[in-house]
């Protein structure tokens, strides 16, 4: 399980070596950081790109094996399963994921907060909605996951918590990926700001700003697909973790309402239906985000808008499917309150009689004896 990996990186240790020496020898080591990028020469794949690609496949040989190997240790067929295996502590896991998760997503607040402040519409439109997208994130992943941890993917079952912490991982890249394309709508802004400023500067204008060093560029049309492409993973490993708490069946389940006395044949949930439809529009609306628009503060804005929708249908889906339960939970807690509070003010009254009862028992028996004295 460890051995391909090992060899994988240790060969993409030596080809990054071998090129690195082979440039310094052409002098060809490091590109001028002021020069311009030539697009002209912009390739999907080349050598350059080997070792990250050699560690790319060692990452998926990984995440082979150790499913292979957590299959056959499981089986049954190698006794003890401690022996091969060491169980995890479920709810330290579900901490440390749960932490994991708040590192991404402040990677996309600090992409929002380290590039240079301008006076632009466009860029407060760029920072407040992005920030807002972020906290709903937040609140999507966070308030898909159970209550209790026997309830979690984790403890559910060995797939449940391997495809759980497969998304973990997609989830990740797919944050860091959201929150570079933040930082890239900012620098362009920017940079239109700094143009507009040297501009007025050389026109006699009373504000000067410097010019931006020259670097490579990425134009509106590929940042646009980066954030819809990222925007569309975030959503839909979302969506698939809230099902590995409950598993397919029972998702499936909840789209049919259940067959009463009277009932011969099961009718779909059409509201719950409706709600699944309208979540799937969602996320291919997400995917074709970048063929509508390039402009960063719209694709921000609906960014923010498919994120809170999916929010909306979380809380109209967990109404329509718990609506009995939450409001006889409901019930259950004015209940169990209001007889706490009986039984408290009960008490006090109680407890205040028998100090009235005392005070007037001691008087009495003094009048008693004072008169036969």
């Amino acid at each position: 399980e460890i051995l391909p990996r090992v060899l994988m990186n240790a060969a993409a240790f030596v080809v990054a070596g071998v090129m690195f020496a082979k440039t310094e020898e052409d002098g060809d080591a490091h590109r001028l950081l002021a020069a311009a990028a030539d697009h002209g020469t912009y390739k999907v794949w080349e050598l350059s790109d080997l070792p990250l690609t050699l560690t790319a496949i060692g990452y998926l040989q990984n995440i082979i094996f150790s499913t292979i190997s957590n299959f056959e240790i499981t089986s049954g067929k190698h006794g003890d399963i401690r022996k091969r295996f060491v169980p995890n502590n479920v709810d330290y896991v579900i901490h440390r994921y749960g932490e994991w998760i708040l590192l991404m997503i402040g990677e996309g607040i600090l992409s929002l907060l380290i590039v240079e402040t301008v006076e632009r519409k466009a860029y407060y439109f760029i920072t407040t909605f992005g920030v807002l997208t972020v906290i709903f994130i937040q609140i999507l992943k966070f308030e898909s996951a159970p209550s209790h941890a026997e309830f979690h993917a984790v403890w559910q079952s060995l797939i449940s918590a391997m495809c759980y912490s497969y998304l973990m991982q997609l989830l990740s890249m797919a944050l860091i990926v959201f929150g570079v394309t933040y930082k890239l709508f900012l620098n362009d802004v920017v940079k239109e700001a700094s143009v507009e400023d040297a501009y007025n500067a050389y026109s006699g204008g009373s504000k000067a700003s410097r010019m931006l060093a020259a670097s490579p560029t990425i134009s509106d049309e590929v940042t646009a697909n980066v954030f819809s492409i990222s925007l569309s993973g975030v959503v839909l490993v979302l969506e698939l973790m809230s099902l590995t708490h409950c598993g397919i069946k029972k998702a499936l389940k909840h789209l049919v309402r259940p067959k009463g006395s009277q009932d011969k044949t099961a009718t779909p949930h059409w509201p719950i239906v409706i709600i699944a439809l309208f979540k799937v529009g969602i996320i291919l609306v997400t995917m074709t985000l970048s063929q509508w628009t390039t402009d960063p503060a719209t694709l921000t804005i609906c960014g923010f808008c498919i994120v809170s929708a999916l929010s909306t249908t979380r809380v109209m889906n967990f109404f329509y499917i718990h609506k009995k339960e939450v409001i006889q939970n409901l019930r259950d807690t004015i209940r169990r309150g209001v007889r706490e509070n009986v039984q408290r003010v009960s008490k006090v009254g109680m407890g205040a009689m028998s100090t009235v009862s005392d005070g007037l028992g001691g008087d009495g028996d003094r009048a008693s004896v004072t008169p036969s004295n």
